[in-house]
C-alpha cells in the first residue's frame, strides 16, 4: 500500500514516489516503498541521449538524480540489444570516469575490462534487460521496442545505504522476474552528474 504518492515532471518524465521501505520487496508482487521513474523514450542520438542527462540531473531530489543515472544505464543496455555501437556510447557516457577505460588513439573510450564480463552478459540477455521495463510482456519474452517509452521502477530504500548526500548511493533496480530488486551503485561527480559505478547484480539472470 502507497503511504504517500507525488508527482514530479522533468520534461517528458513523471516519477511517481511513495514513503517508506520494504525488505525483500520486488515492487510488482506489492507496491510497498515503490518508485516509478518515466515513461521515457529510448534515445537515438548521442545528443539526445546527453540532453536527457542533462533533464535528469535537473531533479530538485539528488535521490531522484541518482535514479536517472541507473535509467540512464538501462536505457544504454535497451539500446545495445538492437544497435550495438550507438548502445556502446550510451553505456560509455553512463558509467562513472573509474568505470570507463582507457580512450583510444582515436580519443574514444569503452568501459573497463573488469566490467566487459557483466556489459557481455547483459548484451547476450536481451529478454534480461527488456525485463526491466514495466509492462514488457514476459510470454513474448520481454521484447525491447526501440520507438516505445520506457518507465522503469525502483524499490526506495533508505535504511543500511548511504544517502544520496554523500555523493554515492544505491539504487534497487525491480524486474518481475525476481524476487527482490537488485541493487545498482551510483556516484556523483565533481560537476554533480550521477553515473552508474556497480552493476554486476542487474545482470543476474532469472
Amino acid at each position: 500500500m502507497w503511504t504517500r504518492i507525488v508527482g514530479v515532471v522533468i520534461g517528458l518524465s513523471v516519477l511517481a514516489v511513495a514513503d517508506g521501505w520494504a525488505a525483500d520487496n520486488n515492487c510488482f508482487a506489492t507496491r510497498t516503498a515503490c518508485v516509478d521513474f518515466g515513461p521515457n523514450a529510448l534515445p537515438t542520438s548521442v545528443a539526445e541521449f546527453d540532453a536527457l542527462q542533462r533533464t535528469f540531473m535537473t531533479a530538485e531530489k539528488e535521490q531522484m538524480r541518482a535514479y536517472g543515472a541507473a535509467a540512464l544505464f538501462l536505457y544504454a543496455a535497451m539500446v545495445r540489444s538492437y544497435d550495438a555501437a550507438l548502445g556502446s556510447a550510451f553505456l560509455v557516457r553512463a558509467l562513472e570516469e573509474a568505470a570507463r577505460g582507457p580512450a583510444d588513439a582515436a580519443g574514444g573510450q569503452r568501459w573497463s575490462k573488469a566490467n566487459d564480463y557483466y556489459v557481455q552478459r547483459l548484451k547476450a540477455r536481451p529478454e534480461l534487460v527488456g525485463s526491466y521495463a514495466v509492462g514488457a510482456d514476459p510470454k513474448a519474452g520481454y521484447p525491447i521496442a526501440p520507438t516505445k517509452p520506457v518507465t522503469l521502477r525502483f524499490r526506495q530504500q533508505t535504511k543500511f545505504v548511504s544517502p544520496p548526500s554523500t555523493g554515492a548511493t544505491k539504487v534497487f533496480l525491480c524486474t518481475p522476474g525476481a524476487k527482490t530488486c537488485r541493487p545498482m551503485n551510483v556516484t556523483r561527480d565533481a560537476k554533480g552528474v550521477w553515473h552508474v559505478s556497480a552493476f554486476s547484480s542487474i545482470t543476474i539472470g532469472f
